[in-house]
């Protein structure tokens, strides 16, 4: 052990003075107290008079006993006349017991020195007692060479680990070993009387070879000494993607974020109404979520049940049903990943040198380590000459035979916690041809054992490496594309490095992604000239690191700065490796001359070639043929390669054969199982910067041959805007005309510039001559594969194009982004065609004209989504007008003719409406009425087949995907409705609901036979994760087609069929016209969402914010109880100018809370209008009536139209016409003064985004009146553009309300004989539910033109329930029950009564139950 025994002797460990002599020994646990052993002060228990006292410096220090007991024995002291400093007071452990632990005893051994003089002999922890028998629980052998006949005096010392923690007190000799007393076996006790906290987390401080704090100090000390510079704890970017899937793979977080679901649930269960709370708290397994917060499955279904209830009149408010929906959406990923994480006991991170993997991989360990083991090892520590395992062990000290095997047991014993080994850069050292051999032995190992998992990180591999195959499989696969926010990661960086100036003119730049590089540009800024610092050059970035570097290690070797010694040097090992060993690395030995040949007559310490190591611009690692050096970072190595070649005294032609020559030995190596990564990096590094002659450029080798890959992939790494660059957009054309394969989004994005000049043509051309099948393959697999790690975002948000031929070819590769199959992805894609269209409204008709006939649903449903977006936001009729009559050409020019997709019908037709309300001299919409012809009778052509069958769509694991999807699982249950309908409720023929069955094998039909799909899609597939029903940001190409095929039956059934557009009402209503709508399973998506909420800016513009007074100088319950202390009213409001609103509807909602109690105050106000003439018959009602409960009329948000479609589209008046709007109380009638709208559907918008889920708007008898219309979200305006409505919601006042102008609402009263009539309810709670304090609150007030409010019932606490009359029970009833205890039960109080009964009913259960059994 490293403890100096002078650190204790004499200064927390003292002599005890007992009576007359030194009696043991005790330590100091805080500046007063002290510990020792029980019978230490047994004098003292004899007689209490007896003086103890510690010895301190040779003075006696008085102490008073505190606590004494003989089993356990121990005594605690407090010191009375001496402050013991805090530097010299031993911490505390309670800690389970280990065998063999080594731990230090610090004592005053009679034997030597009197007991004044201290020693420390060492210990080994050998055996646990069952008991305290003796006073003490643990033994321990001893380890010391001193040799004492007799320990005494050692009584009452500290028994110490590694880490200085004092874990027991010495109390018993026992021949060789000795005894002592656990700190946890007291803990409680001394913690009572000396109010310190001990420390329990003793896993932190176990050494052993597989204890936590080997773990620990491994990540911290010995991974962190070895990544050196890859690690910067100077600047973190958080990449919350990446992050959390490493911590919840090693099972860290899991607990955390379900404790933070569950207080969500808490919050949102406490504000809800006590109606809803108390009906959902009668669903068991609900109730107990609330209590216990523990997730499962029942859970899930339960929350599922309660959004979506068979009787729609138990829906929830939407403000409700939208918090409790985000709510469930976490538990069901919660509930996804956990079982993921769980099941899963093999990751691999991969991404391109320099993106950020080991800082990301460290940043975890160093977490997650302090709460479980992980460990931590680099590539460059293994080697062919022994296996992974040998290598682990001998880094971590572990001497086991099979040390995961004891790794695993170790961690059983523990309860089952897990380890997590984590391999990082398998690339380096050994390389991947040894992980090839070596991963799948690895692998098996780690699958072994239940308590181990494993990560491994790489480079990016080629498709045709070995390696994938070997990763393929059991492999959760992670993705890292550098910064996940680059904006931010610039920002950080230009602040820790000092570069001041505005970074936005720098977030464009992808290669910013890059952690290194970024790095790397920062360090070399104040060193580049102006140009280079605009530019952004790789090339002079790295000479200009060089040059950095050059000043340490100039000094570090003692030679002069003004040699540039680091260049040369550098540039030498980058020639060398070109020249000699075509890109692959220097043997060590060789680079050692060259640097002593530089820089002579050094020791090793001073050379150039270790102060290059150290510097990390180069590293070295061993294999079986040797020692050998490379670059560190191998972006730098290849620019610096490339720059060799380039100075070279040839020619362009010279350069082409050096470079395939090096291909063709990169070619060799591969098929050789040889590292042959170096040299594809260095020729794609080179083809970035070199500007040969376009006849060069014409070979085959890169029209048509081995280079082509290579080339296209180093096109983003080219500087489009140099005015030397030969690399034309016809070469390029021409290389795609020959590889459709090589039409990827990420190029053509990554190079706007590039296909601006006439080849986005060529690709455009080239994706409409394919098939919808095939384009999928080609182009949608690799769409959605910018989904990972939300890439596409960092392809698209930097791009700020200005030119319109550069805009157009950005519409159109975002337009044929729309065919991802990923759900969010798509929605995303959607906004930003739309975002981009309202800014360049022109372009409409041009896409519209370009993509009309593309043979993909998704692509044109989603164009025509963002149209229709795009004429909401533009709102003039001749710009409407040209998009209405080119869509009617198109689509419905033909007599009878329409789209045969649901989808593409419903947007074509919603645009014609739109035109139409916006001009009504555009008649496109009047001409494009259904009935339609049927041009593909779906259910005549198809055959008979076993369209269930498990192999019908193929043996993939995602054609048998489609299978399980289509006929059994979450598609067929809840989208087609199997669930609980054999029957369509909305399709009908010859007087019956569709048969659902039918409908199934139609889909299955159109997928197979009209959709062309095959097994390589179903190959695709079988690596798209799996979603719950909460998610769909990720779907199958198969589930795409599900959709596909369901929208184009539904389109056919809409041709053949009845609809009927009531379906929850007990009596049937047939639609006139089949219109896509009314078909329910359309999209909800609503196009017109923005980022931006302009109801909340607009209300700041208008008003002051309200700020309540306070109640919290009230006493609790006298502000609970007493009736005069109600909430504020509020029913007008004035704006900034002095103008009065009025509330149409409102939430009023105040919190407030103190350290000891927390009060809610909530009041409704639901809006209604009624007639001015029966005025007086309105106040005697409301003026005793109990509105609590929420039995009036109220509108909670329907999700069938949107808030542009108020109140004029056909979507909005079939459900009103379904609905009587007037209603009858109090001898009445009334109707509500407003609508409300609901958004569920914000696919491709992030949470923060989410406003206004719910919006109001006056009656749509009073927008027809005056001609207002819905503008902006929660906006209304009047024909000039005036903001005559508005939904306020400010963040941190009570009122969240719609607010009507008060002149607009007089003329409103004024023309229609009407009065404003708000019923209130309101509640005042005290505490947190379900264990509060509520007082329910019932009112009403009304206004007139020109008077005041009129509150008819103030705010009061609801009255008392009438009592009812008690039903007696009769004979004749309850035949079975004598009358003896009929006559018992009538008299018996009926809570008394309820109880009985329930106990028989159990009773009964029970006896039945053990009857069947």
């Amino acid at each position: 052990m490293n403890l100096n025994i002078d650190n204790y002797g004499g200064k927390g460990v003292v002599p005890v003075f007992c009576r007359n002599y030194v009696s043991g020994t005790a330590f100091f646990v805080s500046p007063t107290h002290l510990l020792t052993a029980g019978h230490v002060i047994a004098e003292y228990i004899l007689d209490k008079e007896t003086m103890v006292a510690v010895v301190v410096e040779d003075e006696y220090k008085a102490c008073r006993v505190l606590a004494h007991q003989d089993i356990p024995d121990v005594a605690i002291l407090e010191c009375v006349e001496y402050i013991c400093p805090n530097e010299y007071v031993l911490p505390l452990l309670s800690s389970k017991f280990k065998e063999g632990i080594d731990l230090l005893i610090v004592g005053y051994p009679r034997e030597l020195g009197n007991g004044v003089d201290y020693f420390g002999v060492t210990v080994k922890n050998s055996r646990k007692k069952a008991d305290l028998k003796g006073g003490f629980d643990r033994m321990v052998v001893r380890t010391d060479s001193f040799g004492f006949n007799s320990y005494e005096g050692f009584s009452g010392s500290p028994v110490i680990n590694d880490f200085g923690m004092v874990v027991g007190i010495e109390t018993d000799q026992l021949y060789y070993s000795f005894g002592y007393l656990s700190i946890l076996a007291i803990k409680d006790m001394v913690e009572e009387k000396t109010r310190i906290k001990i420390e329990e987390r003793d896993d932190l401080f176990d050494n052993s070879p597989y204890g936590l704090r080997r773990s620990y100090d491994h990540i911290r000390n010995h991974t962190c000494d070895m990544l050196k510079t890859r690690y910067n704890d100077r600047v973190h970017v958080v990449n919350e993607y990446v992050e959390k899937a490493i911590e919840r793979f090693c099972g860290y977080g899991f607990e955390e974020e379900r404790f933070f679901i569950h207080k969500n649930y808490i919050i949102w269960h406490e504000k809800v109404a006590d109606s809803i709370r108390t009906s959902i708290d009668a669903i068991p397994a609900i109730r107990n979520y609330l209590l216990d917060g523990v997730i499962t499955d029942e859970v899930s279904d339960e929350f599922y049940g309660v959004l979506n209830p068979s009787d729609r009149d138990k829906q929830l408010h939407s403000d409700y049903r939208q918090e409790l929906r985000t709510i469930f959406k976490k538990i069901n990923t919660w509930l996804h990943d956990k079982r993921m994480y769980d099941e899963k006991k093999l990751m691999h991170v991969s991404g391109m040198a320099g993106c950020g993997k080991s800082h990301l991989l460290y940043r975890k360990a160093e977490t997650i380590t302090s709460k479980q083991r992980v460990y931590m090892f680099l590539g460059s520590e293994f080697s062919s000459i022994e296996d992974p395992v040998t290598t682990m062990a001998r880094v971590m000290g572990w001497k086991d035979s099979d040390p995961l095997k004891a790794l695993n047991d170790e961690l059983e014993l523990e309860g089952g916690n897990i380890a997590t080994i984590i391999i990082d850069a398998l690339n380096e050292g050994a390389g991947t041809h040894f992980w090839t051999e070596q991963l799948p032995v690895l692998k098996n190992k780690i699958l072994r054992y239940s308590h181990l998992k494993l990560i491994v990180s790489l480079r990016t591999l080629s498709k045709e490496d070995l390696l994938n195959d070997q990763l393929r499989y059991e492999w959760l696969k992670v993705e890292v594309e550098g910064f996940a926010d680059r904006e931010k990661a610039i920002k950080d960086y230009f602040e820790v490095y000092d570069i001041r100036i505005d970074e936005s003119s720098y977030t464009k730049i992808e290669e910013f992604s890059n952690p290194l590089f970024l790095r790397m540009f920062c360090e070399t800024y104040y060193n580049q000239t102006p140009y280079e610092r605009e530019m952004v050059l790789r090339l002079p970035i790295y000479e200009r690191y060089l040059q950095k570097r050059n000043y340490e290690i100039s000094d570090g070797v003692e030679e002069d700065v003004k040699r540039n010694i680091t260049s040369k040097y550098i540039l030498w090992v980058a020639q060398r490796s070109l020249e000699q060993f075509q890109c692959d690395d220097l043997p060590r030995q060789l680079a050692y001359k060259r640097s002593y040949k530089l820089c002579p007559f050094r020791t090793w310490k001073n050379s150039l070639l270790r102060n290059c190591l150290e510097a990390n611009l180069l590293r070295e690692y061993t294999t079986e043929k040797g020692d050998f050096v490379d670059f560190e970072f191998d972006s730098m190595g290849d620019y610096l390669k490339a720059e060799r070649l380039l100075s070279r005294k040839s020619d362009d032609g010279d350069r082409f054969k050096t470079l395939i020559r090096i291909y063709d030995r990169m070619d060799a190596d591969y098929h050789l199982n040889h590292n042959w990564q170096k040299k594809l990096n260095f020729v794609k590094a080179f083809l970035s910067v070199w500007n040969p002659p376009t006849a060069i450029w014409q070979q085959p080798e890169f029209i048509n041959g081995k280079l082509t890959s290579i080339l296209l992939s180093s096109m983003p790494l080219r500087n489009q805007r140099d005015e030397k660059n030969t690399l034309t957009s016809d070469i390029i054309g021409k290389i795609l005309q020959n590889n459709p394969d090589y039409i990827q989004p990420e190029l053509i994005l990554q190079n706007i510039e590039l296909y601006s000049t006439g080849l986005i043509d060529k690709v455009h051309a080239k994706l409409m001559d394919m098939t919808m099948s095939e384009r999928d393959l080609v182009w949608t697999t690799k769409v959605n594969g910018l989904f990972d790690g939300a890439y596409y975002q960092d392809l698209l948000e930097p791009l700020q194009l200005t030119l319109q031929h550069e805009i157009e070819t950005l519409l159109t590769v975002e337009i044929w982004m729309l065919s991802t199959s990923f759900p969010y992805l798509r929605a995303y894609m959607m906004r930003k065609v739309k975002d981009l269209l309202s800014e360049h409204a022109g372009k409409t008709n041009e896409m519209i004209d370009k993509f009309h006939a593309v043979d993909d649903p998704y692509i044109l449903s989603g164009l025509y989504a963002a149209v229709y977006g795009v004429i909401v936001s533009v709102y003039k009729g001749d710009f409407s007008r040209g998009i209405a009559e080119q869509i009617y050409s198109y689509h419905y020019g033909e007599a009878g003719k329409a789209p045969q997709d649901l989808m593409v019908r419903h947007w074509t037709l919603k645009i014609l409406e739109l035109a139409n309300h916006q001009d009504p001299t555009i008649d496109a919409w009047n001409k494009a009425q259904p009935p339609y012809i049927v041009t593909e009778d779906i259910y005549a052509e198809m055959p008979e087949e076993d369209y269930e069958a498990d192999g019908y769509f193929g043996e993939t694991y995602g054609g048998k995907q489609i299978t399980r999807s289509l006929f059994h699982w979450d598609f067929s249950r809840y989208i087609i409705g199997t669930n609980s309908n054999n029957e369509s409720r909305i399709f009908y023929r010859d007087g019956e609901g569709v048969s659902l069955k039918k409908i199934e094998h139609a889909i299955a039909y159109l997928i197979k036979h009209k959709f062309g799909w095959n097994d390589d899609l179903g190959k695709y597939d079988a690596d798209v994760p799996y979603q719950t029903r909460a998610e769909n940001s990720v779907e199958r190409i198969g589930k795409k087609y599900q959709w596909i095929g369901m929208y184009r039956v539904y389109a056919y059934l809409c041709d053949t069929c009845q609809m009927k557009t009531n379906i929850w009402a007990s009596f049937e209503n047939f639609a006139e016209k089949n219109y896509p709508w009314y078909a329910r399973e359309h999209d909800y998506y609503d196009p017109t969402l923005t980022t931006r909420d302009l109801a909340l800016e607009y209300s700041h513009r208008l008003f002051e914010v309200i700020h309540p007074v306070s109640t919290m100088d009230i006493a609790a319950k006298e502000w609970l109880n007493d009736a005069r202390q109600m909430p504020p009213l509020y029913f007008t409001v004035k704006d900034r100018n002095e103008r009065e609103w009025v509330v149409l509807q409102a939430y009023s909602i105040i919190k407030e809370e103190n350290e000891d109690e927390k009060r809610e105050q909530f009041v409704f106000y639901n809006g209604l209008f009624t007639e001015r003439d029966d005025y007086e018959k309105l106040r005697i009602w409301a003026t005793e009536t109990n509105f609590y409960g929420r039995w009036m009329p109220e509108h909670r948000g329907s999700i069938d139209y949107h808030w542009n479609e108020y109140p004029w589209a056909d979507s909005y008046i079939q459900l009103v016409d379904e609905e009587d709007e007037t209603f009858h109380e109090g001898g009445c009638e009334m109707k509500l003064a407003y609508e409300s709208q609901l958004q569920e559907d914000y696919k491709g918008m992030k949470d923060e985004h989410h406003f206004l889920t719910t919006v109001y708007m006056p009656c749509r008898d009073m927008m027809e009146m005056f001609g207002w219309h819905t503008a902006e979200r929660g906006v209304i305006r009047d024909a000039q553009e005036n903001i005559v409505a508005i939904n306020r919601e400010i963040p941190g006042e009570p009122l969240h309300t719609l607010l009507v102008l008060r002149s607009k609402l007089d003329a409103y009263l004024e023309a229609k004989n009407k009065v404003l009539f708000w019923c209130l309810i309101g509640e005042k709670q005290l505490g947190n539910a379900p264990y509060a304090h509520i007082e329910r609150l019932t009112g009403a007030a009304a206004y007139r033109i020109g008077e005041e409010i009129d509150v008819m019932q103030p705010l009061r606490n609801e009255p008392p329930a009438p009592p009812r009359e008690r039903m007696k029970l009769e004979k004749k009833d309850f035949p079975s029950i004598s009358e003896e205890l009929l006559n018992q039960m009538n008299e018996m109080d009926e809570n008394e009564l309820i109880k009985k009964i329930s106990e028989s009913v159990l009773k009964k259960k029970d006896n039945d139950y053990k009857d069947t059994e």
